[in-house]
């Protein structure tokens, strides 16, 4: 019985999916499965099932592309590729443990994540030792070594909503479910797509642990991200134009109680209800039809199904 489910969502040219297979085949945890969202997956997908084959891992793995949405053949969409993975993950797993690209893991990983979700928590841990290269090969503060939270806090302890960001976080499927999923009002940019699924679980009484002994090693590349223009850009209270997670966040914060997406036009237990026993291509087909085609009514917070009502 699957009780972990491990995810990677990448939209990295250059992911290095052979550091994070070697490290979860030395995981003293084995109950787990490993699900890739890969934003290129059309691109190398058969260099990718080669490289799994040869690797020779024990454990199952699904690599997949992001599922529809209404931003076809955007990067990044995080929040889509977040959900995808919530979406395909086995009916007997409890745990989502995820990580980013370019990432080696130790090998007591997925036991020190479970060990804080088994007492109710969502988890942050940290991360160390990345290489960070960008065309004008100027060096940038803090991407050397451990990152800035470890400075802060020592041992693990409970936070706030906004420390649950970074390369290493885990939470309940089941947690996730109920404020269904990452909000994909958020995709189009990177930023805060992971603190406004905490914030909205910690309107359900669910704690934040930041745990900085748990690290992964990562070696970032540079992105080659193509990135669309923000659909919100606007005023905040500090008169500063700002982009659409900062103004999406500060939204949320101002819905006293609120712990729903406005962006998901869908229901995630319904999506993971109707694909099952389905294959792959049959499950997008599927999914393709829970896509809210309108781009300029997609915040009216109505799931595709009532619209079809």
């Amino acid at each position: 019985m699957v009780k972990v489910t491990v995810t990677l969502c990448t939209k990295r040219k250059d992911p290095k999916f052979e550091y994070a297979l070697e490290s979860l085949k030395k995981q003293t945890f084995r109950n787990f499965e490993y699900i890739i969202i890969d934003g290129y997956y059309n691109e190398r997908k058969n260099e990718v099932l080669k490289l799994i084959k040869d690797m020779n891992v024990s454990f199952p793995v699904l690599y997949i592309g992001d599922k529809p949405s209404r931003w076809k053949g955007l990067r990044p969409a995080i929040s889509n590729a977040r959900n995808t993975a919530l979406i395909f993950a086995s009916l007997e797993s409890k745990y989502i443990v995820n990580h980013d690209d370019c990432t080696k893991m130790g090998r007591d990983w997925i036991e020190k994540h479970l060990g804080w979700l088994e007492q109710g928590y969502i988890v942050a841990g940290s991360w160390k030792g990345y290489e960070f290269k960008i065309e004008d090969k100027t060096e940038i503060e803090g991407c050397y070594g451990p990152e800035y939270r470890t400075k802060i806090i020592k041992e693990p302890q409970v936070v706030g909503a906004g420390w649950f960001y970074g390369q290493n976080v885990s939470y309940s499927l089941e947690h996730a479910l109920d404020v269904n999923g990452f909000d994909e009002q958020l995709d189009g940019e990177v930023g805060q797509d992971d603190i406004n699924f905490a914030i909205r679980l910690e309107r359900k009484g669910i704690r934040t642990l930041y745990d900085p002994t748990n690290m992964t090693e990562v070696f970032m590349r540079t992105h080659g991200y193509e990135i669309m223009i923000p659909p919100v850009n606007i005023k905040l209270k500090d008169g500063i134009d700002h982009f659409s997670n900062e103004y999406i966040t500060e939204k949320l914060l101002g819905d006293t109680g609120r712990v729903l997406p406005y962006g998901n036009p869908f229901n995630l237990r319904e999506l993971r209800e109707l694909i099952k026993g389905k294959s792959i291509e049959e499950a997008y087909k599927i999914l393709e039809k829970h896509v809210d085609p309108d781009l300029y009514d997609w915040r009216d917070g109505k799931l595709i199904s009532e619209k079809l009502k």
